[in-house]
C-alpha cells in the first residue's frame, strides 16, 4: 500500500495519541545538585574496627585464590570482635557481627569454626532472605545487594552490629564483577551504607587467575580497589605452611604491613541428625579450622607472587627430576647430601641409567627448589623437605594474643 493509499487517521484517534505523548515525559524527581563550603564541615575522627587495617565507615576487601584460608581468618576476626579482642576502637566492647555467606553453609561451616575460634555465638548473626511464594512459605534465598540493602540497613540499626562481613562479595551482587559501572552500581550503595551508620563493611574476593600484581589479580574491573578504603591480599607461603596478609591500600593510614596466620585445626562438638532413645541429639567431634594470628611477616604478598612467577617461569613443576627429588627427601630419615641426590636420580634404573644430572645441573635445580619452596637447605650442601609448624591451639585473645610454639 503506498502512501497515498494510507487513510487518514480520525481526529479523536490523533487527540489521544498526543495525550500518550504528553503522559510519556519524565516526571519531576527530587534530585538536584547541592553545594556546601569546607569552612562549614567539621573535620571528623576515623574509626578502626581493627586498627590501621579495616576502617569503620567504609568499605574494607580482603582477596585471594582459594584455598588459602581467607574465610578462617574472617572468622577469627570475628570471634575477635565478638570477644572485644580486637586492637582497636572497638576493643573492650563486645560487639555484633553480621555475617553473610554465600557458599558455606552456616550451621555446618562458619558456626563450627566460630566456635573453634572462642566466638561469642551470641553476638554473630547470619543475615539472609526468606521470601514468601505460591507454594513454599518461609524460604531462605540469598542475600542481594540490589534488593535486600534497604533491610541490611534496618538490621544494622535493630542489632547495633559494628561490622558486616559480605563472603563472597560475588555472591550478593548482579551483573559481572569485570564491568565497571555494574560493579560501581553495587558497590556504591553499600560504601555509602557504610559511611552513614559508621560501620565496617568487610567483602572477601578470589584472586582472578593468571599472574600479575596484587592490584591486577583484585579482579577485573579496577573500580573494586577504586571503591574499597582498604584492600588486604592473602596468600599461601608453601615454604612455611603460613598464610600471610598484605595491605596493599590504605586511605586513612599507612600501608604495606604484612603480618601472618597458622592454620591448624580444632575439634568441634556438633550434632549428626540423630537422636538417642530418649530422644536426646546424638553428637560427634569433628575438626575445623582456626587461624592463629602470628604477628608480622618479613615475606610479604608481593614476594610470594614474585616466586609463583618464577616458578613458572619456564619451569614446568612437572620435570621428572624435581618430583625424584622430592620423593628421595619425603623417605630419608635425615638431610641428604646434593651428591648423594645425584647419584640418586642418575641411578634410578639401576645399574647407573638414571637421568644423567651433572654436578652444575644439579645444583642449579636444587638451588631453584629451595628458592620455589619445594625443598629447604639445612646445611652446606644437606637438603630436607620443609618442615611445617606443628599444631597449635586455638587463641583465644585475639590479634594481641603473642603465639607461643607448642612444648
Amino acid at each position: 500500500m503506498s502512501a497515498e493509499q494510507i487513510p487518514p487517521l480520525p481526529p479523536a484517534e490523533i487527540w489521544k495519541l498526543a495525550q500518550r505523548i504528553g503522559d510519556s515525559k519524565p516526571e519531576a524527581t527530587n534530585r538536584r545538585t547541592r553545594r556546601r563550603k569546607a569552612s562549614d564541615m567539621k573535620p571528623k575522627k576515623t574509626w578502626w574496627a581493627w586498627r590501621n587495617y579495616v576502617p569503620m565507615g567504609t568499605v574494607t576487601i580482603i582477596a585471594g585464590t582459594a584455598g588459602v584460608g581467607k574465610s578462617t581468618i574472617l572468622t577469627r576476626m570475628a570471634a575477635d570482635w565478638s570477644n572485644g579482642t580486637m586492637a582497636g576502637d572497638l576493643e573492650g566492647q563486645k560487639v555484633t557481627v553480621l555475617m553473610a555467606a554465600g557458599e558455606d553453609d552456616f550451621e555446618r561451616q562458619v558456626t563450627p569454626k566460630l566456635i573453634a575460634a572462642g566466638a561469642d555465638t551470641d553476638l554473630i548473626e547470619e543475615f539472609y532472605v526468606e521470601m514468601d511464594t505460591n507454594t513454599t512459605k518461609g524460604v531462605a534465598t540469598m542475600f542481594q545487594l540490589g534488593d535486600d540493602l534497604d533491610d541490611l540497613r534496618a538490621d544494622i540499626i535493630d542489632s547495633g552490629a559494628k561490622v558486616v562481613i559480605l563472603d563472597p562479595i560475588i555472591s550478593f551482587m548482579e551483573g559481572s564483577p569485570d564491568r565497571p559501572k555494574e560493579v560501581r552500581a553495587a558497590l556504591d550503595p553499600v560504601a555509602k551504607l557504610a559511611q552513614e551508620l559508621n560501620v565496617a563493611i568487610v567483602c572477601v574476593m578470589h584472586w582472578r587467575k593468571g599472574h600479575g600484581s596484587i592490584a591486577e589479580k583484585l579482579s577485573g574491573a579496577h573500580a573494586w580497589r577504586d571503591i574499597c578504603r582498604s584492600y588486604i591480599a592473602v596468600a599461601k607461603d608453601k615454604q612455611t605452611g603460613y598464610t600471610v596478609a598484605q595491605q596493599d591500600k590504605n586511605n586513612y593510614g599507612p600501608d604495606g604491613d604484612c603480618w601472618a596466620y597458622a592454620m591448624t585445626q580444632a575439634p568441634v562438638e556438633v550434632e549428626t541428625g540423630d537422636e538417642d532413645q530418649w530422644g536426646n541429639p546424638l553428637t560427634e567431634s569433628q575438626e575445623f579450622g582456626v587461624a592463629i594470628y602470628l604477628g608480622p611477616s618479613d615475606v610479604s604478598v608481593d614476594d610470594l607472587l614474585a616466586r609463583e612467577k618464577r616458578a613458572n617461569d619456564g619451569r614446568s613443576n612437572s620435570d621428572p627430576v624435581r618430583k625424584l627429588v622430592k620423593e628421595f627427601l619425603q623417605a630419608a630419615t635425615e638431610p641428604q647430601s646434593s651428591e648423594d641426590i645425584r647419584k640418586y636420580v642418575n641411578n634410578i634404573d639401576g645399574d647407573g641409567i638414571g637421568h644423567n644430572q651433572s654436578v652444575s645441573n644439579m645444583t642449579n635445580k636444587l638451588s631453584r627448589m629451595v628458592e620455589q619452596g619445594e625443598i629447604q637447605r639445612v646445611g652446606r650442601g644437606l637438603y630436607s623437605v620443609p618442615i611445617l609448624a606443628s599444631p597449635f591451639g586455638p587463641s583465644g585473645t585475639g590479634h594481641r594474643h603473642e603465639w607461643e610454639p607448642a612444648d
